[in-house]
């Protein structure tokens, strides 16, 4: 399963699993990732352009 990670300007998705990022307001994204790997299984993250995000999830 995918799970999505969308900039908090952006609008969620009904026909996938979202998740709002809100790092750059100080919200723990990182714990919320992984508590939605464990529930839903998720294989893959998709990811906004933002530079802050991948450099914390090292993503090049």
């Amino acid at each position: 399963m995918k799970l999505r990670v969308v900039c908090k300007d952006e609008s969620l998705t009904d026909d996938e699993l979202c998740i709002k990022c809100e790092l750059c307001v100080g919200k723990d994204i990182i714990t919320m990732i992984e508590m939605m790997k464990e529930e839903y299984n998720i294989n893959e993250i998709i990811i906004p352009e933002c530079e802050n995000l991948k450099r914390l999830l090292d993503v090049n």
